[in-house]
């Protein structure tokens, strides 16, 4: 399936949901905003590994948020997603079903920290915009944001 980039208007993610492998496609120019996404995906680098995407796309009537081949609805009782960052430069994504984790990542992001520190205007808005899964851990379960994702996104196509 085809997704937007989460951070990127000249960039979508061509995401397979079954594997969990994905690949960058550059745009030749930024989207118009004439169609509305399916979803959205986002490489992070977790530490010491390979890039990973994770992606959140409208799947019917729910939300599914993936981790790779791995995935939740977002209305899953007992699901929470936690982000938190216990170093500088670094951050850790976890998701809980039930009290129990069962997906975690320690991810770094260097670049991103720096930018913020330099730039003055820097707010919650760019916040969101960098930090993808730091946004889904906000507002993912929130019935509130699902109900305006099914609004707004198109429906993935059947697998």
């Amino acid at each position: 399936m085809r997704l937007y980039c989460w951070n990127r208007a000249v960039r979508d993610i061509e995401f397979d949901p079954e594997t969990g492998s994905a690949r960058a496609i550059k745009l030749d120019r930024p989207r118009d905003g004439s169609t509305g996404p399916i979803g959205f995906a986002q490489f992070e680098r977790p530490f010491l590994g390979t890039p990973q995407v994770f992606a959140v796309f409208r799947r019917g009537d729910a939300v599914v948020f993936s981790a790779g081949a791995r995935s939740w609805q977002l209305d899953q009782p007992g699901l929470r997603l936690i982000h938190e960052q216990p170093f500088p430069f670094f951050s850790r994504f976890t998701v809980l079903e039930d009290g129990v984790e069962t997906f975690s990542i320690l991810y770094s992001h260097l670049g991103r920290v720096l930018l913020a520190v330099v730039d003055p205007t820097y707010d919650q808005i760019d916040e969101d915009s960098d930090f993808m899964l730091a946004f889904l851990a906000e507002h993912g379960v929130s019935p509130e944001w699902r109900a305006g994702v099914l609004q707004q996104w198109s429906e993935a196509p059947a697998v």
